[in-house]
């Protein structure tokens, strides 16, 4: 009889407190009257759910209809979320930083010159050009709700293509159970999804293409990645400096230029357009991305970004190492608030936007997600077949 284990490893357990940590930080700012009790009863049933699935249900539940009723339950609760809640009622404002940009656009005005539905004198649009233009056919569909039904979908295709290394079965079951996923589809906040595309990039990449010699294609892929949210290269940097290291300096040249060319070509039509208004307007999605955070924070993510990048063997502890790093990026600015201001006054009083901790689900679900052993990781597997 095979010995069943709870953990995998010992990178699991963490990424599961990860997971819990941030799911009862949403608990405790909106159940507030039961706060701390709410978050503590969650946390208890994360951990005994996900226990009992890993030792009892995860041979069993590994089939294909099971997968299908998991993502179906996840679309109709997602529609439900879309219908019932209005858009404009809520405060946060992501989603219409993504819908007046369009909005502008297409009366031909400067997208970036607009403000979102808050009409709060600051909040402009701060997403980079490829993230808006992603985000157009939902403007035209009249919903940017839409695209979380999109990214799910393309995450659960990428999973099932590559169901030997990951359980889709699991990642769906964490979805279902992470208040802070829900949260991004009730006010209709696109950052979750951000980091699910460029996460799904650097899987595609490591089970199918690594060794590609296309290097000026993947540095524009890069650098268009790069031009949605700078966020992105937090992730990108440290599992591709490793690998820029070993290619040759020809090689390198062309990653380089490729990152350059995807990077900086989506915001020439708008350098032409207003230059001034793009590099020196207080609140142009450039500033806005640059100055989040501060000089002390932004420090200690690159010294932590110089270390992790050399340090994982394999793509388990790539998840691990970047869970770990995008938490404690946003856990700096979030412990310098408290400190300031106290926990609760912090949370509650919207002192600090913890949203900014749902950067890390993806790679923490995932992580999670990730067979036992990594054998499957020289298998090169296309996405195409049958």
């Amino acid at each position: 009889m095979t010995k069943k284990y709870i953990f995998d490893n010992n990178s699991q357990k963490v990424l599961l407190c990860l997971l819990g940590v941030i799911n009862m930080l949403f608990v405790v700012k909106y159940c507030p009257a039961y706060s701390f009790l709410a978050a503590a009863i969650y946390g208890i049933v994360l951990s005994s759910s996900y226990c009992y699935y890993k030792y009892f249900l995860q041979d069993k539940l590994q089939k294909r209809h099971v997968y299908i009723l998991l993502f179906a339950l996840i679309v109709c609760v997602t529609i439900s979320l879309l219908l019932l809640v209005d858009p404009y009622s809520v405060t946060v404002d992501r989603w219409s930083a993504l819908y007046n940009w369009s909005d502008t656009l297409f009366q031909g005005k400067y997208p970036y010159d607009t403000l979102t539905h808050t009409h709060i004198p600051e909040n402009y649009p701060s997403p980079f050009p490829i993230w808006q233009i992603v985000h157009i056919p939902f403007y035209f569909l009249g919903e940017m709700g839409i695209g979380h039904l999109v990214t799910l979908t393309l995450v659960c295709y990428v999973l099932y293509k590559y169901q030997k290394s990951f359980n889709l079965t699991l990642f769906l079951f964490l979805i279902l159970l992470s208040p802070c996923y829900w949260w991004e589809i009730t006010v209709r906040s696109d950052l979750m999804n951000n980091m699910f595309i460029c996460l799904l990039f650097i899987t595609i990449f490591h089970f199918s293409f690594r060794e590609t010699r296309y290097m000026l294609p993947l540095g524009i892929i890069i650098g268009l990645l790069l031009c949605t949210r700078l966020f992105t290269g937090i992730p990108l940097a440290v599992y591709f400096i490793p690998y820029f290291i070993r290619k040759s300096t020809t090689n390198k040249l062309k990653l380089i230029v490729g990152c350059l060319l995807g990077f900086v070509c989506p915001f020439i039509p708008f350098m032409i357009w207003d230059f001034d208004r793009l590099f020196f307007f207080e609140y142009s999605p450039l500033m806005l991305q640059t100055k989040q955070g501060s000089i002390y924070t932004l420090i200690v993510g690159l010294i932590f970004i110089g270390i992790f990048s050399f340090c994982w063997k394999n793509y388990k502890e790539y998840l691990l190492y970047i869970s770990v790093i995008l938490f404690s990026f946003i856990l700096l600015n979030f412990i310098k608030f408290i400190y300031h201001d106290g926990f609760m006054a912090t949370l509650t009083n919207d002192l600090f936007d913890i949203s900014y901790f749902n950067i890390t689900i993806p790679f923490v679900v995932l992580g999670l997600c990730l067979s036992k052993t990594d054998n499957n990781e020289n298998e090169k597997i296309s996405l195409f077949d049958k």
